[in-house]
């Protein structure tokens, strides 16, 4: 028989995330109790496998994802990292998903091996908790000179977990300063009415860092600070950060958004939405955000004409942190910066 750690831990899912549940065995033995830490000759004919079945909830909230680099169902060897070869996992029903993993070639599975699960989250609304229920059995194979008669069925493992599944998206940030200012000068405005004056020289005790005209350079940035309201400490491979003009017609064109990680400059990202939805996605730079983490954005911006309009704005933005790709990446502004074109 195999035996698992308990589980004793709630796992959470937030709205389109994939997360690994991972099991990992505390000990093995042959069928007359005897210590064995392989799948091998005592356990199953060379056509035998193990079965492993996942029973997901009937409304549809939990599924399992075996897309862009999930495993899906797997076990992983001895060695923490490599997954037992030859897998065969197919999805029986919405509901039932079975993986079998064949005797023939066995790797090591004894005591230090997992079982991995990437689950992943398709709940519509609300937050709701619910049970995937896992199985394990040997299948001795046709011979049957093994372990019992051809093809026998031996339970080896049977758990429920309870997962809660919430539809917003997991925060994973804390967002510190947020700013827009302008950092260079284009245009003079020597009586501070906000139009350019054309000529002269700039009155540096009567600038205003959110007043702007024609060609100056507006810089935002965001202070944000990685996985600091979170319960568990966690690894994230995407950071958004949204940016909601209160205006559609933004009366900046970007230039350049740089990211720094602990200091360290580690690259540029493109802005990605349009009109007042804008946003930037740092999974773009294949980076590992770790709880504690340090990140500035700094995004250039450079001012269009306003044909001499004077127009009140403010910039809106929300961050968080994602396990990949989220496919709607808007939500109400928390932080604020206003200024004045």
């Amino acid at each position: 028989s195999l035996s698992f750690g308990a589980i004793n831990k709630v796992i959470t899912l937030s709205k389109d995330q994939t997360k690994r549940a991972q099991f990992t065995m505390t000990g093995g033995s042959d069928l007359s109790g005897n210590a064995l830490p392989l799948f091998s000759d005592a356990y199953a004919d060379a056509d035998g496998y193990m079965e492993v079945n996942v029973y997901l909830p009937a409304n549809g909230s939990i599924g399992i994802n075996d897309q862009n680099g999930n495993i899906g169902i797997g076990w992983l060897q001895n060695d923490g990292s490599t997954l037992w070869p030859g897998a065969t996992i197919t999805q029986v029903s919405p509901t039932q998903w079975t993986a079998k993993f064949p005797r023939q070639g066995a790797p090591n599975i004894g005591q230090g091996s997992s079982i991995v699960l990437d689950l992943g989250n398709t709940l519509s609304s609300g937050i709701s908790t619910e049970n995937v229920r896992v199985t394990v059995d040997m299948i001795t194979g046709t011979a049957g000179t093994r372990a019992g008669s051809p093809n026998a069925r031996h339970k080896i493992w049977n758990f429920i977990m309870p997962i809660e599944v919430k539809s917003t998206i997991l925060p994973g940030t804390n967002l510190g300063n947020f700013t827009a200012l302008r950092t260079t000068y284009g245009e003079t405005d020597n009586d501070n009415d906000r139009i350019k004056d054309g000529a002269g020289s700039v009155d540096v005790n009567k600038i205003r860092r959110n007043y702007f005209v024609e060609n100056d350079m507006m810089e935002i940035v965001w202070d944000i600070t990685i996985g600091k309201d979170i319960t568990i400490p966690e690894d994230f491979s995407h950071i958004y950060a949204l940016l909601n003009p209160s205006v559609s017609d933004f009366r900046m064109d970007h230039q350049e958004t740089r990211i720094e990680l602990n200091g360290m400059d580690i690259g540029t990202v493109n802005l990605q939405g349009t009109g007042t939805q804008l946003y930037f996605n740092l999974g773009t730079l294949s980076q590992t955000f770790r709880d504690g983490d340090k990140v500035k954005i700094i995004s250039g911006w450079k001012v269009r004409s306003n044909n001499d309009t004077r127009v009140t704005f403010s910039l809106k933005t929300t961050t968080y942190a994602a396990h990949g790709n989220v496919s709607n990446p808007y939500s109400p502004g928390s932080g604020i910066a206003v200024g004045m074109v």
